[in-house]
């Protein structure tokens, strides 16, 4: 797999238009990613939905979210209950961070439910998974505009270097034909020294490839001499070692994409035993 784009969402009207820009993106960004012949996914995160609104029940659209390149996380209230957050209020890392544990891209495309794609943005993307530093980078995107929703976004646009205010309405915003340079906007607000992966307009789209993200998670591990982080799939690995225990989260056979099941051929393999249908124990009256 080339790509996974993951964004998160719920039906809470959020802009009062979120479903519309839902649907606008989805049916423009698989449209170009088809186009591409990228091997993509797109991870769509409903989290903790509000009165059982599930966006894949959406009138507008269920076509897209089961589309065979889209995969409908769900992550209920059980959840947010058993993390003691605030059951009304939308945590939109949280989402994001759980549909990057479902990813299986060489490169990982987080970004928001209503951003659409450029075929520019495409092409850069395409020419990033054959660079053999990928995983020196954590990618940003360095260009932003905003359209209305009957319009689409140009191939050409003229660049604006900076706008009058930081956030708001800004030189360039709001015509299809103009995109904001955001890194010399904020050198103009003398704010380009900021932390880019916390920075103004991170959720907007961040990239980065799955050792960039493993890293990442290993340094938060550091002063822990007793835990060794690997990033390998535990099933195909070690199997002469033994160890206290092991971590899986998720569940691993019910989040992987294996189309045939090859996990199951190498456990009997290793274990000499063949893996037997199991049968009901009682029928149901």
């Amino acid at each position: 797999m080339d790509l996974s784009i993951v964004f998160g969402g719920r039906d809470d009207n959020y802009g009062e238009t979120f479903i519309e820009r839902l649907e606008k993106a989805l049916e423009h960004n698989i449209r170009l990613l088809d186009e591409s012949g990228l091997d993509y996914e797109i991870i769509a995160v409903d989290y903790n939905p509000i009165d059982e609104k599930y966006l894949h029940e959406n009138d507008l659209l269920k076509s897209y979210l089961n589309n065979k390149r889209v995969k409908n996380i769900i992550v209920d209230n059980t959840v947010i209950v058993e993390e003691n957050l605030c059951s009304t209020t939308y945590y939109e890392y949280f989402a994001k961070n759980a549909g990057i544990r479902v990813s299986t891209g060489d490169l990982i495309f987080v970004t928001n439910s209503d951003i659409l794609l450029t075929k520019d943005l495409i092409k850069e993307i395409k020419k990033e998974l054959n660079n053999d530093s990928k995983d020196d980078y954590f990618y940003r995107v360095r260009y932003r505009g905003d359209i209305l929703l009957d319009q689409e976004p140009s191939d050409n646009p003229e660049i604006i270097s900076n706008g009058n205010l930081l956030t708001g309405h800004l030189d360039g915003w709001g015509d299809p034909e103009q995109v904001l340079d955001l890194y010399e906007n904020l050198k103009q607000h003398g704010l380009h020294q900021q932390d880019p992966v916390l920075g103004l307009w991170s959720g907007d789209a961040s990239m980065f490839s799955r050792s960039v993200m493993f890293n990442d998670a290993t340094a938060y591990f550091k002063p822990h001499k007793n835990v060794s982080l690997f990033l390998k799939d535990y099933m195909y690995n070690d199997w002469n070692f033994k160890y206290d225990g092991i971590i899986c989260n998720p569940p691993y056979l019910k989040f992987h994409d294996y189309d045939n099941k090859q996990i199951l051929e190498e456990v009997e393999n290793k274990l000499k035993f063949k893996a037997q249908k199991s049968e009901p124990i009682a029928e149901k009256a």
